[in-house]
């Protein structure tokens, strides 16, 4: 039959390169083999007691040190070696929690085993309806970047609307990013909704052959299996006529519209194989589900919403006060009104609403810089519905790198994205899941636990997601954990996000990162001290304390580990260890996921080079603490171009290596070879990464700039 042609794989599948790199990519490639996972665990119990041997000798130097000088009255350089104490041991936290995080990871690996998971077969019967809102957070980003995160969004199977959330400035109403942004769901749903009525004739059609008792249960199968088939078709015709730009266009390409052909094919061989078997398991119950799964893919309403026209919304600049805008106005019907001071949302009977908003079970919350496999909310669904999932509030996969960057700083920072994927799933093992905001599917339920009111410009308005701090998701965590919610980390890569480009975009992202977290401590504090069994409390506040710390003050230990005391070689030497150990089986890491083992140099030159972001990032932290002023919110820029480096952190890369020249020179005069070898190394790995993450040119251009300008 003709139709057969349209389930020959060969004939329908797009074979390219892309496609082979999508196959690899998708799967992040560190230990599968149970033989690998034993032999990983029994490597990283090894580095952590050789952690331990290194780490007791400062202490112990330290200590006698520390009495030794208080016993001459030098009480500067005993609280010196009494603070060396302090980093050594914060800095052999940070390399613990990595190493228990890598342990964890190992376990899941072993619990879950390596059969693979039918998720068509899962979900085949006839299920309740779920009801999944998906936003999308946008704010003057490029066309083509939110047209792939709708679109990602959209296509995914249960979604039923997805919002773009626009938060340009509406007094920019010729800016091209908010005209484009605008009209992009009215260009998702021209290209959806052909398919999706095709789906819903064909649906309609067999409800009423059933309805009037005029079916044959296999001819029905062949008439399922035909659609899924067109589906397959549409997927690659969509794939065919998508014009690619660059490398993320064509991954978009890949994940969104290639490896659905593969499954809808599939689909159609299975629905085909029942037919001509007459199996006895046919029946109009799951052929009602075969249906109703494939409309859930392509029936979804994509609209826009742009908070900033109404003035009883929130206006607080930032992306989790835009979406709990939005969430507010859940389950409603509404009109405008008008004021003095502008227009405001108000809520009105069904007859008089301009807008109905209906309710949602879950929200998807993805960046409009980040897309997912066109299987995330099925297979995060299938997580929520089991016995154990009722109080989960949040299941994701914490994002990676979008494959081949083009630049060595994004391919390193991607490096970086990729390695802290692993610890993500490690936390899940000690319950210590922290919410990634990029890409989480969130239970509403939990979201209105934590929802608290507040008034803002004489409006009450409602925060889902918390935002005292810039770090909204990891704040709202411990928000939700207090409630006896839980997270989940699925163990699979399925989720993607863009590096940024250079290292003005990235400064902002990691400095928006390493700000808040400080403040958020006494939160968990509270929270471990919760009623419940103590050791695994204890157990998930350890875990949890590195992520909150693990920017801002473990940078400024490491500067003041290698700024101070370093007087004997000891130390100096069995200090340095603490890291090798560290960065070896970090090193380990990158290789098993795919990248070259000397790239480690890069990461811990990218980590140099970042001490002054993270550390300006934990100071913002301590001027909130004791001010009350709330840090403004750094959107990180995606502009083309280079983004300019602020001349505060031009001056402190280059004050941060002058002090280690200097003290340099001071260790071959006064501290012996080891110290001097060891800062000089140092400060050497910072003026490479300065020139290749930065550029000493555009050093001199941002710092040119401010000079002329005045500002920066």
């Amino acid at each position: 039959m003709k139709r057969e042609l349209l389930w020959e794989r060969s004939s329908m599948i797009p074979r390219t390169a892309d496609s082979e790199r999508l196959s690899r990519g998708r799967h992040l490639n560190w230990v599968k083999e149970p033989g690998e996972i034993v032999r990983e665990h029994w490597v990283t119990i090894g580095a952590v007691l050789a952690m331990i041997v290194t780490v007791l000798p400062v202490v112990y130097d330290s200590i006698r040190l520390a009495i030794r000088n208080t016993l001459d009255a030098a009480y500067l350089a005993a609280l010196g070696d009494l603070l060396l104490i302090f980093i050594a041991a914060l800095l052999a936290y940070g390399s613990t929690v990595y190493m228990l995080a890598r342990i964890g990871h190992l376990k899941r690996l072993r619990a879950a085993g390596t059969n693979p998971t039918n998720d068509f077969q899962l979900n085949e019967e006839c299920e309740a309806e779920t009801s999944i809102l998906a936003l999308v957070p946008s704010f003057r980003e490029d066309f083509h970047v939110v047209w792939r995160s709708l679109a990602s969004a959209a296509l995914q199977t249960h979604v039923n609307r997805v919002v773009l959330l626009i938060d340009d400035p509406p007094e920019e109403p010729a800016s091209v990013s908010l005209a484009s942004a605008r009209d992009t769901p009215a260009w998702i749903m021209k290209m959806i909704r052909p398919m999706g009525e095709d789906c819903e004739g064909a649906l309609s059609r067999f409800e009423q052959r059933v309805q009037a008792n005029q079916f044959d249960l296999a001819t029905e199968a062949r008439q399922l299996a035909d659609l899924c088939g067109r589906a397959a078709a549409w997927f690659k015709s969509q794939a065919q006529i998508y014009h690619a730009i660059d490398d993320a266009d064509q991954f978009f390409v890949d994940l969104t519209f290639g490896a659905p052909v593969s499954r809808w094919l599939d689909a159609a061989q299975r629905w085909a194989r029942l037919a001509e078997e007459r199996d006895a398991s046919l029946s109009t119950v799951r052929l009602r589900a075969g249906y109703r799964r494939l409309l859930s893919v392509f029936q979804v309403e994509v609209t826009s919403f742009e908070r900033a026209q109404f003035v009883n919304l929130s206006h607080a600049q930032n992306k989790a006060m835009n979406i709990s805008s939005y969430l507010s106005l859940l389950g409603g019907s509404y009109r405008r009104e008008k004021l003095d001071v502008g227009e405001k949302i108000s809520r009105c009977t069904d007859d008089d609403a301009e807008w109905t908003i209906p309710e949602a079970d879950f929200v998807l919350i993805l960046d409009a810089d980040t897309i997912v496999s066109s299987d995330y909310t099925l297979k995060l669904l299938r997580r929520f519905r089991e016995p154990s999932g009722q109080r989960l509030a949040v299941v994701q996969s914490p994002y990676s790198t979008f494959p081949r960057n083009r630049s060595l700083l994004q391919r390193i920072a991607g490096a970086q994205t990729d390695i802290q994927y692993l610890v993500h799933q490690g936390y899940t093992h000690y319950n210590a899941t922290y919410w990634v905001g990029a890409n989480a599917l969130i239970r509403m339920a939990a979201l209105r636990d934590i929802a608290e009111r507040a008034v803002e410009r004489g409006y009450e308005i409602v925060k889902f997601i918390h935002d005292r701090t810039l770090i909204e998701d990891t704040e709202s965590t411990l928000y939700l954990v207090s409630k006896g919610w839980r997270l989940f980390n699925y163990p699979e890569r399925l989720a993607f996000s863009m590096t940024p480009p250079d290292f003005g975009s990235l400064l902002v992202q990691r400095g928006r990162w390493a700000n808040g977290g400080l403040l958020i401590v006494p939160k968990l504090f509270a929270y471990v001290r919760q009623p419940g069994k103590f050791a695994d409390r204890f157990r998930e506040g350890f875990m949890r304390l590195n992520y909150l710390i693990s920017l801002g003050p473990v940078s400024m230990a490491l500067l003041i580990a290698l700024g101070v005391s370093f007087d004997n070689q000891v130390r100096t030497l069995f200090l340095a260890g603490t890291g090798l150990i560290y960065y070896m089986i970090y090193a380990r890491d990158l290789h098993l996921i795919g990248y070259r083992w000397h790239e480690i140099f890069h990461v811990l030159a990218l980590n140099l080079v970042l001490i002054p972001v993270n550390i300006f990032g934990m100071a913002n932290s301590v001027r909130q603490a004791i001010t009350g002023r709330k840090s403004r919110f750094g959107r990180t820029p995606k502009v083309h171009g280079r983004t300019p480096v602020p001349a505060r952190y031009v001056l402190a890369e280059f004050a941060l290596l002058a002090i280690w020249c200097a003290h340099f020179v001071f260790s071959m005069f006064r501290a012996g070879t080891g110290p001097a070898v060891f800062m000089l190394l140092h400060a050497g790995i910072l003026a490479y990464a300065i020139t290749t993450f930065i550029g000493f040119r555009n050093c001199s251009e941002d710092l040119a700039t401010v000079i002329t300008t005045g500002s920066g």
